[in-house]
C-alpha cells in the first residue's frame, strides 16, 4: 500500500466558449476515451457543428441571463445499491468515472448554448413573411408578362386573320363580279317620286259664335253641309251632359224608327202568309165536317189554333216596338225642356265642307285664291308659304267666349296645293297629272300640275284638285310624296341595257336563247336609277320572233361579260 502513487491532480485550464463566460475546467475530468467515448464525442461534435451553422444562418440576440447550470448532484447517474452495477456486466470503477465525466461535460455544454430570444423569433417570422410576399410579387409579375405576351400574340393573330378575310372577300367579289348573271323578264312598275311639304289653299268662310260656353259638335269634320244647317251647339258646362244624353236619345229614336219600318215590312209579309194558311185550314175543317171525319176535323182545329196564336204574337211585337219609340220620344221632350234657354245653335250660312280646326289664316288663303282667279297665273313663293306655318286649334269640347271663330266652311269644290319640292323636282312637270300621298297615308288624291316655279335654291309647284276634300279639310300643311310618273310593263335592271341611242329611248338587251347569246333592241318606256320598263321594239306580230322580247325570256344582267353568238353552257 505504501508503493501506491498518489493520483495526480487535474491541471486547471482556462477555457472560453463563444457567447459564455469563463468556465472552470477543474469541474471537468480529462480522461482518455475509449471506442464508445469516441463515438459519443464524434456525435456530440457533429451536433455542435450543425447548431453553429444554424446560428450563423439565423443570428439571434444573446440571452438576457446565462442559463442555470445543473448541480453536481443532479448530474450524478443513479446507482443500483452500493455495488455500482447497472446490469449483469461488471464495469470497473475507473471506467465508470470516465464515462460519467464525459456525460457531464456534454450535458453542461448543451445547457450553456444560447437560447434564441423572443425578438429573434419575431424577426424570423417577419423575414419568412417578407420572403412569401416577394415570391407572390414575383409570381404576379410572371403572370402579367404571360398575359402581355398572350395579348401580343392575339393582336398579331387578329391582324393576319383580318387581312385573310379581306383578301378572301376581295377575291370572291372579283370572282362574282366576273360571273355571268341572268334573270327572267317579269312584269313590274316604276314610280318616279318627288318629296316635299304641301300647303292647302282654299276659299274658306269662318263661323263665329255670339255666345259663351262649351262647343259641342253636331256634324263631323270633313262633312258636307247645306246652307242653314246646324253644325254645333254652345252650351253651359252644367248642361253638356244633358245635351249629350239628348243626342243619344235622338240616335236611338232614329234607329228604332228605321228598324220599325223594316219590321213592319217583314211583319206584313208574315201576316199575309199566316192569313193564307188560316183560310186553307178552315177549308180543311169544312171538308172534314161534310165527310164526317172526326180525326181530320180535330187535326185541322189544332192547326188553326196554332196559326191564330202566331198571328197574335206578331201583332203584339208591333205594339211593343211602337211603345218603345213613344217612350224615347217622351224622354227626348223632357231633355229638351231642361235645355230650353241654355243651348244655342250654331248654323252655317254657306254650303260646303265643315272643319272645326282653325288657324287664323283663312282670310289670307281666300285672298290668294281670288288673286289667282283674277290674274290667271298662280304666283307663290316659299316665303309666302312659310307664313302659314302656324298651329291650328280645335274648338270642339273647348270653352269659348263670344265672337270666337269655331269653324270654317270650304264652299268651293276645287282647291289648290302649293308644294315646296325638296327632292325629285325634275319629275314634276307643268300640265302633268300626279298623285299626292301623305307620308302617314291618311289621304291620297290625284291632282294637275298648274305651274312649276324653280330657281337655284327652291322649287314650288302649284297643283289643283277637286277630290279627297273630306280627308284634307282639317289640314293646312303636311309632308307628302308626289308620284310624278307611274309605268307598268316588263321590268328589268337598268344595268342589263346597253348600246343606248342618243335620245335615251332605245337600247339593246342580251337574251339567251337555245344556249346562244342574242342582242335584241327594246323601247325604254320609263326608268329610274335602278330599273327600266321596256317593250319590244318590233312588236309581237313579226315573223322573226328573235327580234322581239317576251315575258319569261332569260336575259343577261351584266352584258359586258358576253358577246353576240356566245355559247352559254347550262
Amino acid at each position: 500500500m505504501a508503493d501506491e502513487k498518489e493520483p495526480q491532480k487535474p491541471k486547471i485550464v482556462k477555457m472560453r466558449t463563444p457567447g459564455l463566460s469563463e468556465v472552470d475546467s477543474s469541474q471537468f475530468q480529462l480522461v482518455p476515451l475509449g471506442k464508445k467515448g469516441m463515438e459519443e464525442g464524434t456525435e456530440h461534435s457533429r451536433d455542435e457543428r450543425e447548431a453553429g451553422e444554424q446560428r450563423s444562418r439565423h443570428p439571434k440576440e444573446p440571452p438576457s441571463s446565462p442559463p442555470k447550470r445543473k448541480s453536481a448532484k443532479s448530474r450524478q447517474p443513479k446507482q443500483d445499491g452500493q455495488s455500482g452495477k447497472r446490469n449483469k456486466m461488471v464495469v470497473p470503477e475507473q471506467e465508470r468515472n470516465r464515462s460519467s465525466s464525459l456525460f457531464h461535460s456534454s450535458a453542461d455544454a448543451e445547457e450553456r448554448r444560447p437560447v434564441p430570444s423572443q425578438t429573434g423569433k419575431e424577426q424570423s417570422q417577419k423575414k419568412a413573411a417578407s420572403s412569401k410576399r416577394g415570391r407572390a410579387l414575383h409570381q404576379e409579375r410572371r403572370r402579367k408578362r404571360k398575359r402581355a405576351r398572350r395579348g401580343e400574340w392575339l393582336r398579331i393573330l387578329f391582324f393576319f386573320l383580318a387581312i385573310g378575310i379581306l383578301l378572301t372577300v376581295t377575291l370572291l367579289y372579283k370572282r362574282n363580279d366576273n360571273a355571268l348573271l341572268t334573270g327572267y323578264i317579269t312584269n313590274g312598275s316604276i314610280e318616279n317620286l318627288a318629296r316635299g311639304q304641301v300647303y292647302f289653299l282654299r276659299k274658306e268662310n269662318t263661323i263665329s259664335t255670339p255666345y259663351s260656353g262649351k262647343v259641342v259638335a253636331n256634324v263631323n269634320d270633313g262633312e258636307r253641309v247645306s246652307a242653314g244647317a246646324v253644325i254645333a251647339y254652345v252650351v253651359s258646362s252644367e248642361m253638356e251632359e244633358i245635351l249629350t244624353e239628348l243626342k243619344k236619345v235622338e240616335s236611338r229614336i232614329a234607329a228604332a224608327q228605321k228598324s220599325s219600318d223594316k219590321t213592319l215590312t217583314l211583319l206584313s209579309e208574315d201576316l199575309s202568309v199566316i192569313d193564307k194558311a188560316i183560310e186553307e185550314t178552315v177549308l180543311k175543317m169544312t171538308a172534314a165536317t161534310m165527310q164526317g171525319g172526326l180525326a181530320d176535323f180535330e187535326a185541322a182545329q189544332d192547326e188553326l189554333d196554332s196559326l191564330f196564336e202566331r198571328r197574335n204574337d206578331l201583332l203584339m211585337n208591333v205594339d211593343t216596338a211602337d211603345q218603345y219609340i213613344r217612350n224615347l220620344q217622351a224622354q227626348r221632350d223632357v231633355l229638351q225642356a231642361k235645355l230650353s234657354g241654355n243651348v244655342h245653335e250654331i248654323a252655317s250660312e254657306q254650303s260646303g265642307v265643315v272643319s272645326f280646326s282653325t288657324d287664323g289664316k283663312e282670310g289670307q288663303s281666300t285672298e290668294w285664291i281670288k288673286n289667282l282667279e283674277n290674274a290667271g297665273v298662280p304666283q307663290v313663293s316659299v316665303s309666302f308659304l312659310r307664313e302659314f306655318d302656324v298651329n291650328s286649334s280645335r274648338s270642339i269640347g273647348r270653352e269659348v267666349s263670344s265672337g270666337t271663330v269655331i269653324a270654317r266652311v270650304t264652299s268651293e269644290i276645287e282647291y289648290y296645293m302649293a308644294v315646296v319640292v325638296q327632292e325629285g323636282a325634275g319629275h314634276v312637270r307643268k300640265g302633268s297629272e300626279v298623285t299626292i300621298k301623305s307620308n302617314d297615308r291618311s289621304f291620297a288624291t290625284k291632282a294637275e300640275v298648274v305651274s312649276v316655279q324653280q330657281n337655284d335654291k327652291e322649287c314650288v309647284a302649284v297643283l289643283k284638285s277637286s277630290a279627297a276634300m273630306a280627308g284634307i279639310a282639317p289640314l293646312r300643311k303636311t309632308d307628302v310624296e308626289i308620284v310624278a310618273t307611274y309605268t307598268e310593263g316588263m321590268k328589268v335592271p337598268l344595268r342589263s341595257l346597253t348600246n343606248w341611242d342618243a335620245a335615251g329611248v332605245t337600247a339593246q338587251i342580251a337574251l339567251i336563247r337555245a344556249n346562244y347569246v342574242e342582242y335584241v333592241y327594246v323601247n325604254v318606256l320609263d326608268k329610274n336609277s335602278e330599273y327600266a320598263i321596256i317593250n319590244s321594239k318590233y312588236g309581237f306580230d313579226t315573223e322573226n320572233e328573235s327580234l322581239s322580247v317576251r315575258l319569261n325570256d332569260i336575259y343577261v344582267v351584266n352584258p359586258e361579260q358576253v358577246v353576240e353568238g356566245q355559247v352559254i353552257e347550262s
